[in-house]
């Protein structure tokens, strides 16, 4: 079969449409989940829900070249990222138990209701930084406060109150 030179232009065009690149951080402790437009100018809704527009950096992670592939954002901390430190050192000691949820989703012009790519990925304690000017966050997909069960339960047992009746006053 022959492709036309229409046909050829065709596929090789870049989708004219918009594409907004969106985060979402959540956890137990949150009173509602922050989310974020990455380098828009206003407040923009996708499936109903409002996002707060960021001046932002992101690196997607390298496919294949890392052993635990990790995602970086860094935005300013002018607008957006003074409340994300409070709303972080909101956690308290016990809450970090369990991980930061990152929701990272991609929409067009075209599918405001509907993401075209997502992703769902972990923020651990040590994933947030921050300094004078930037906030940088890293998140992979593994959730880092999940143990891995042990290969040979012989070699690796695990400890549990009923054998070890000790544990209970550690």
């Amino acid at each position: 079969m022959t492709i036309s030179q229409e046909q050829r232009e065709f596929f090789t065009q870049k989708n004219p449409a918009e594409e907004y690149d969106t985060i979402t951080f959540n956890h137990p402790e949150f009173e509602v989940p922050l989310r974020l437009v990455l380098n828009q100018f206003k407040p923009l809704v996708f499936a109903g829900n409002e996002f707060i527009p960021v001046a932002a950096k992101i690196t997607l992670p390298n496919q294949g070249s890392d052993l635990m592939p990790k995602l970086s954002l860094q935005f300013s901390r002018i607008h957006v990222g003074d409340e994300f430190k409070k709303i972080i050192n909101s956690i308290t000691p016990f809450g970090w138990q369990e991980p930061i949820s990152m929701i990272y989703e991609q929409y067009n012009e075209l599918s405001m209701n509907k993401p075209v790519n997502r992703y769902s990925l972990y923020v651990s304690e040590d994933g947030v930084r921050f300094n004078r000017s930037t906030i940088q966050v890293t998140a992979c997909d593994d959730n880092p406060m999940v143990l891995s069960k042990p290969r040979n339960a012989d070699s690796n047992p695990i400890y549990t109150l009923e054998e070890y009746r000790g544990l209970a006053n550690a």
